[in-house]
């Protein structure tokens, strides 16, 4: 125990969601710590301004991980890794905490590898989309991993991964909590005004891909809605998609991707989303929206992704459902034409609307962390469990003596 406890802990939040993420974690350790009798370790690492407000010491921000370079994205990327991992040598911490971006988190993970550094992540990789030996993988890597999603256990365990459901950090957020008219009057919006909220994803390489057919059939669902507007939303990743195709977007009204909670008051003002079919689709249906789902990714990225996935939907809300809750155009099928007829029917379709929202609820309430507890609380539970030695939080037999 004094080991982890005598040395600093690193944070790293490889985006922006793994910051709004971690940083109520951190507020959750200093609350257990505390209940324990317990001196925290100082908490240093990459993240950027909500753990910085949480009382993190940043010594790489998300911006320096996106500072612009001449490199192409694959070497960008190596060099930002190889730069936090001479961070964490030259820091030595008791414990590693990492989520988000796993190109960057888990590149980081990998190079320490020799350290034998404990650590915790936390969502586990969607290593189940692809090769089985992803999970084997990462059982050698990591102390124990912490999930939010309840299907992800068997996967994880069954490679040899210590590991927990903590639930899901929508559920600790404020989706669902937003206020349609603060929205409206700080963009002086009538109460009455038809809002459709496009939401562009997290990856830069793909929002450009598929932002033009998003466009076409918002555009042509304003011909059916008379002063429709666009409320246009993303991460720090495709904000620059998004201000480039912001011209396209009927009355665009487009969200700070350096403020995420706009989206929380944005969303109740609107009435339907059109969004990229990725994780971001549980939020939209945290925030009760009926959603129209798209995304293409590269030809090659493709042709690689129908070999090795074995899914049978591409969005997490549909395979949190166990079904096509939420319309998928993915690919050829991405057109304006058929995604703004899918929108028109949500848009004016009361029963579609209803039956759609009965089966993305039930989803996000499969993402409830266990025995009512709250997400942040369980992940600083475990966290200071294995600094204390203390077994796993869960009925999982494996042994963690042995691993890093």
């Amino acid at each position: 125990m004094t080991e982890f406890l005598s040395r600093p802990w690193c944070m790293l939040a490889g985006d922006e969601e793994a910051d709004c993420m971690l940083a109520p974690v951190v507020r959750a350790l200093h609350a257990e710590a505390k209940a324990r009798g317990l001196a925290l370790p100082a908490l240093e690492g990459v993240g950027g301004p909500a753990l910085h407000a949480a009382g993190v010491t940043l010594g790489m921000t998300l911006a320096d991980l996106t500072r612009p370079s001449p490199l192409p994205a694959m070497f960008r990327t190596g060099a930002r890794v190889k730069e936090a991992a001479a961070g964490l040598r030259a820091m030595r911490p008791g414990l590693v905490i990492a989520a988000g971006w796993p190109e960057f988190t888990m590149g980081v993970i990998e190079s320490i590898e020799a350290m034998r550094l404990p650590v915790v992540v936390l969502g586990g990789p969607t290593a189940w989309v692809w090769r089985a030996n992803r999970g084997e993988r990462l059982a050698q890597l990591v102390r124990r991993v912490l999930l939010f999603l309840p299907f992800e256990e068997a996967y994880f365990r069954a490679h040899g991964a210590p590991c927990a459901f903590i639930g899901h950090p929508v559920t600790e957020g404020r989706a669902g909590k937003g206020e349609a008219a603060r929205f409206r009057a700080a963009h002086g919006l009538a109460e009455d005004a038809p809002l459709v909220l496009v939401h562009a994803g997290g990856s830069a390489e793909d929002a450009p891909r598929f932002l033009p057919a998003f466009a076409g059939a918002v555009q042509a669902l304003g011909r059916e809605v008379a002063g429709l507007r666009a409320v246009l939303a993303g991460t720090g990743a495709t904000a620059p998609a998004l201000r480039k195709a912001a011209p396209r977007f009927p009355g665009a009204i487009l969200l700070p991707a350096d403020a995420p909670d706009a989206l929380f008051d944005a969303a109740p003002a609107c009435r339907l989303a059109l969004a990229a079919a990725d994780h971001h689709t549980v939020t939209l249906a945290a925030c009760g929206l009926p959603m129209v789902l798209g995304h293409r990714i590269s030809p090659v990225a493709a042709l690689f992704a129908r070999r090795m996935m074995a899914l049978p939907h591409v969005s997490l809300i549909n395979l949190l459902a166990d079904g096509l809750a939420a319309p998928e155009f993915i690919q050829d099928g991405c057109t304006s034409a058929r995604i703004g007829a899918a929108l028109a029917l949500l848009w004016r379709d009361e029963a579609a609307r209803a039956a759609q929202l009965s089966r993305t609820a039930g989803a996000v309430a499969t993402l409830a962390p266990p025995a009512g507890a709250r997400f942040s609380a369980l992940a600083a539970a475990h966290l200071l469990d294995i600094a204390q030695g203390l077994p796993p939080q869960s009925d999982a037999t494996e042994e963690e003596g042995d691993r890093p």
